[in-house]
């Protein structure tokens, strides 16, 4: 008789333990009844005796080899080639199986492979639809085609990536790879080495980058690769994000295994072309991603966003009208942003100094809104990816709804790149037209499908000849420099197309051709009003706003008596942020929002806060601020706790922006940390 394999592996572990070991402990080991186990004891004695080389017995629950031919036996179990998988071994081979097979796999044909009974194949399938139904993977039976996986593939293969990563021993491994070779001779017709022809294409991707890739196991990659060639030949096929592929596209495994994929055809693998993103996907070092499934990353891109837009409308102070719309157009950017640091994609961002130029304050806004998330992304994200998402507040903050009248004209952008250069051409435009003009955006390659006639001013970023035949068109760079906007002037007056100044500066114009006795160059001087306008802030602010240092400095900031509560600097704050004649409304609305978790705050450094108190609509108050200091840390909420309480006013969007810029400056710099701890160090 032979021994099989649990029974030859209880006695190999026997053999090596020389203590023996406890039945209990063997029992737990194998996951086996106790009713298997006395099974498979009499079967080792049974062929023990056979052999007349001893037997098993059991003192004071110890198992041990009762035995005068200790090395006959050891050399007799070293012939023995039966290998006994562990449970874990086992579990993974059979969703291994369930996977690659092309043939129908059923109960039975498991039980033979594993040598163990019926209940626990059924056992180990139940643990695993527990298991894989979490991730929306489901094993389903039938009698025409045994058990299938059924599923989102990116989520089947995440799955199986990280359980073959389990497998430690030669044997596991080595039946994995017996199970893809007999796979892919099925689908192909042919024997040829598969695992031999996947290293290629790591080799391949070497040679053509001149380099020398550090894999933490190659074995694996290839495995996933076979892996990816025998499930797509099958017709289960990876559907990246379209924004993923043009990211993938890019990088250099892609390029590479574009033209290897070509030679493969002689091998008869006919791949499917989007398996080459996926593949690409391996040779870029992605082992395990943090989504297990296509949906799960969707759910983080969405919470992405909406972490960041909360953050932002905490440190601007300010509630965005149309927040559904900003997030939609920012999850449009956030995604490819996403798989570009996904990938190690690099992209530069050519506007990133004119946007901090032009918008610093919302460029720092966006920064510390960036700052202010724990995700792993948000701690990669450079300057010139948070000046791309600054243009995106920068629109929405800008943003009105503009009503169709017949006498507004129409004004066409084309851009050659995305949506965030559209977006900033657009802006700059808005900046320059004001209410008076209907602006849409488009793409250069896609001027045809425009009617082009109801425009009365068209401006493009890059040329085109289609473009260039129309008399209302301006070729312009992305930030409009002076002779660009002397261009659109030029064109807006033949054209009719005005802005929101355009009687002011034509006053200005006719008094001053009136007062030279010299030729006006009218375009020219029209250019230089419209800017002086446009640049000089025309926003008054109280002059005590502007140096809340020197606000610090002449202590102007209230204390509040030992041990107040919350309510008490509430309504101490609002006192002094808007008067007598203001603050209980202000006093309610911010209880009310404390109530229902609405308060907007933001920590500038340990212990000093904002509080954004909103007075639009609010007759007679202005932009304000007013410090309050407390001895003790008091506790608002869960989440906002401190010393230093700074109430600030806000009327409407973005007229308070540069005031709570300077406020954020002054407490992150030298002077103004020293000064804060000053201030707190004084009253404790």
């Amino acid at each position: 008789m032979e021994l099989k394999s649990r029974p030859a592996y209880i006695l190999k572990i026997i053999l090596e333990q020389k203590k023996g070991y406890t039945v209990d402990r063997i029992i737990e080991k194998l996951n086996i009844t106790k009713r298997t186990f006395y099974y498979d004891f009499e079967l080792i004695n049974d062929w023990l005796q056979s052999r007349e080389l001893g037997k098993l017995e059991i003192q004071s629950k110890i198992i041990c080899v009762k035995s005068n031919k200790i090395e006959m036996l050891q050399a007799e179990m070293r012939k023995n080639g039966g290998y006994y998988y562990s449970v874990q071994e086992r579990r993974i081979l059979e969703l291994l199986m369930i996977l690659l097979s092309t043939e129908v796999v059923t109960i039975e044909k498991m039980q033979n492979l594993f040598d163990v009974s019926k209940n626990t194949i059924l056992k180990d399938i139940k643990e695993w639809k527990k298991l894989l139904g979490d991730q929306d993977i489901a094993i389903a039976s039938s009698i025409k085609f045994g058990y299938v996986l059924q599923g989102e593939e990116f989520a089947i293969r995440k799955i199986v990536g990280k359980e073959i990563k389990k497998l430690e021993n030669f044997q596991p491994k080595d039946i994995l790879k017996k199970w893809m070779q007999k796979s892919l001779v099925t689908i192909t017709g042919e024997d040829y080495d598969y695992l031999e022809i996947a290293r290629c294409l790591i080799k391949q991707y070497e040679q053509d980058e001149n380099i020398k890739l550090v894999l933490e196991n190659e074995e694996l990659e290839c495995s996933m690769i076979l892996i990816s060639w025998i499930r797509s030949m099958d017709g289960y096929t990876m559907n990246l994000h379209t924004e993923e592929k043009v990211t993938l596209v890019e990088t250099k495994p892609y390029q590479s295994l574009k033209h290897s994929f070509e030679k493969l055809k002689v091998y008869n693998l006919e791949i499917p072309e989007s398996e080459i993103y996926y593949i690409a996907t391996l040779l870029l070092g992605i082992k395990v991603a943090q989504f297990v499934s296509q949906d799960q990353e969707d759910l983080y891109i969405s919470n992405f966003t909406k972490a960041l837009v909360v953050n932002f409308e905490r440190i601007a102070c300010i509630s965005f009208d149309n927040k559904a719309r900003l997030m939609t157009r920012l999850k449009g950017h956030i995604r490819p942003l996403y798989y570009r640091l996904k990938y190690g994609v690099q992209s530069t961002n050519p506007l990133v100094q004119d946007v901090m130029r032009m918008y610093p304050e919302i460029y720092d806004f966006t920064e510390r809104a960036v700052k202010e998330m724990k995700d792993d992304l948000a701690k990669v994200l450079t300057s010139d990816e948070i000046a791309y998402l600054t243009i995106y507040f920068i629109s929405d903050e800008k943003y009105q709804t503009i009503h169709k009248k017949s006498n507004v004209s129409k004004v066409l952008a084309l851009c050659a790149d995305g949506m965030a250069t559209s977006t900033l051409v657009k802006e700059q435009l808005k900046t320059l037209f004001g209410s008076a003009v209907d602006i849409k955006l488009g793409i250069i390659s896609e001027a045809k499908k425009y009617d082009l006639d109801e425009f009365a001013l068209i401006i493009s970023t890059g040329y085109s000849e289609l473009l260039a035949q129309r008399k209302n068109i301006v070729f312009t760079n992305v930030v409009l420099e002076d002779a660009d906007k002397k261009k659109i002037i030029h064109v807006m007056n033949r054209c009719g197309v005005i802005g929101e100044y355009d009687r002011t500066i034509q006053r200005i114009i006719a008094a001053a051709a009136q007062s030279t006795s010299g030729t006006v160059d009218e375009n020219e001087l029209y250019f230089n009003v419209l800017r002086i306008l446009f640049e000089v802030d025309n926003r008054k602010i109280d002059q005590k706003l502007n140096s809340v240092e020197e606000y610090i400095q002449k202590k102007r900031y209230s204390l509040l008596s030992a041990h107040s509560s919350k309510e008490q600097l509430l309504m101490q704050g609002c006192k002094k942020a808007v008067g007598e004649n203001a603050w209980k409304r202000l006093y309610s609305r911010l209880c009310n929002m404390m109530n229902h978790n609405k308060i907007k705050f933001y920590e500038i450094t340990e212990d000093v806060v904002v509080l954004h108190c909103p007075m639009r609509g609010d007759l007679n108050v202005e932009i304000n601020y007013e410090i309050v200091v407390s001895k003790e840390r008091i506790k608002i909420s869960e989440e906002i706790k401190g010393k230093i309480f700074i109430f600030f006013v806000t009327v409407d969007q973005n007229t308070h922006f540069p005031v709570l810029e300077e406020i954020y400056n002054y407490c992150d710099s030298e002077n103004g940390r020293d000064l804060l701890l000053a201030v707190k160090g004084a009253n404790e």
